[in-house]
């Protein structure tokens, strides 16, 4: 399950660095909302993989009340959106992806 979740919330982050062409001092990343918003989303995205990566595999069920997400179901969430936030700079979601952003 912790697996599944890493790679969920990586994903989206790839493809953001996939479309940007690469940035050296000859090519510096081009000024704008799209620069700007998917270096955003790569921050949020690396500080979830490294809070998601310390939690213990065993606590990913737990949730605070039972009408609550549990840890696990937050992290799919979070993934889920990041797929529906790269709508807006381009991307489309894989169709197979398993997280139904329609919901989120």
């Amino acid at each position: 399950m912790k697996r599944l979740l890493l790679i969920l919330a990586v994903v989206p982050f790839l493809l953001g660095a996939r479309v940007q062409p690469p940035v050296s001092p000859q090519n510096p990343p081009a000024p704008g909302f799209r620069t700007e918003f998917l270096a955003g989303l790569d921050d949020v995205g690396s500080k979830l993989i490294d809070l998601a990566e310390s939690v213990p595999a065993h606590k990913f069920d737990w949730r605070p009340a039972p009408d609550v997400r549990s840890i696990s179901e937050v992290f799919t969430h979070v993934a889920g959106s990041n797929y529906f936030l790269l709508t807006f700079v381009g991307h489309t979601p894989p169709p197979d992806l398993p997280v139904d952003i329609e919901r989120i």
